[in-house]
């Protein structure tokens, strides 16, 4: 069982007084509401979980006013698809497979900003990508920003991340070719920087530069 709303409300309300960013994890639409309600960060987790009281999933789906509110409220959304691909299979998996492209779909059209995450340790960021492409929903650069733009700054809001504008962290990873033409490059970057310290230089890129850059 989760928290009734007066315990989510006033857990919400603690967590931002002592200077923290609320992130919750739901399973219905009315979970969702009450998130998008109380002015939380970041939602976790598109409603995914099936119930014998609704097994038509009518239940998980949001409105376009929830989308619109949300996005309103300048929250992030982690959808993790996965959670309900691996918990469902067959009638309830094509059950489930709607209900997210529903959802989905009114986030897109809403402009929520969306993050990436499995949030199982079993899987990753590229397990939840794959799903996220296979919706063809979203074009190429919309999943590649979900997966770095979004989610840096859903983590590190204070920090100036996921952007290449003047003043920005150096921290960065590059692929030998562009994601939209080879999607599996994604899981092997050739280049990448960590708040200016290099950490891959597969192709010599990056040491030459670094060096003869002045300070």
């Amino acid at each position: 069982a989760g928290l009734t709303e007066e315990n989510f409300r006033a857990a919400a309300a603690e967590a931002r007084e002592v200077g923290l960013r609320p992130l919750v994890h739901i399973e219905t639409a009315s979970d969702f509401r009450l998130a998008v309600a109380v002015g939380v960060a970041g939602i976790v987790h598109l409603p995914y979980n099936l119930t014998k009281a609704d097994p038509s999933g009518a239940d998980l789906m949001i409105t376009a006013a929830d989308a619109s509110a949300a996005a309103k409220a300048g929250i992030f959304v982690v959808p993790t698809l996965t959670a309900g691909f691996t918990d469902n299979d067959g009638a309830q998996l094509a059950i489930i497979k709607a209900v997210q492209t529903h959802n989905l779909t009114l986030l897109r059209d809403a402009g929520v900003r969306i993050a990436v995450g499995a949030d199982n340790y079993r899987l990753g960021m590229h397990d939840e990508l794959a799903l996220l492409r296979a919706t063809a929903l979203f074009e190429g650069p919309a999943i590649i920003n979900m997966a770095t733009t979004n989610g840096a700054q859903l983590a590190f809001a204070e920090r100036r991340l996921g952007t290449l504008d003047v003043g920005s962290e150096a921290s960065f990873i590059a692929f030998f070719q562009s994601p939209m033409s080879d999607w599996p490059g994604t899981r092997t970057p050739v280049e990448g920087m960590r708040a200016g310290r290099v950490l891959i230089d597969d192709i010599g890129l990056l040491a030459p530069v670094c060096k003869t850059a002045k300070p």
